[in-house]
């Protein structure tokens, strides 16, 4: 299954960056959080869709980190939803 890019805009992530990281880190931060939080509160139709995507078994990725990085970002995003 191919895997999901939800890095920046200019790493190409989905929704044009917008489940990127904001902060360039090398451990995701609570600010993060938070604003990740913010994001998916204000964008149902992109929630819902990367909802769909995780039950069919495609993975989250950042191009920082790679696919299964214990510390990427996206992580924090699959918990979050």
């Amino acid at each position: 299954m191919q895997p999901i890019n939800i890095g920046r805009a200019t790493s190409g992530g989905v929704f044009k960056g917008l489940f990127g990281n904001p902060v360039k880190e090398r451990v995701v931060s609570e600010q993060y959080r938070a604003h990740i939080r913010k994001i998916l509160e204000s964008h149902p139709k992109e929630r819902e869709w990367l909802k769909t995507q995780l039950s069919l078994g495609r993975p989250l990725f950042c191009p920082g980190c790679g696919i299964g990085s214990p510390t990427c970002h996206a992580r924090i995003l699959e918990a979050e939803l």
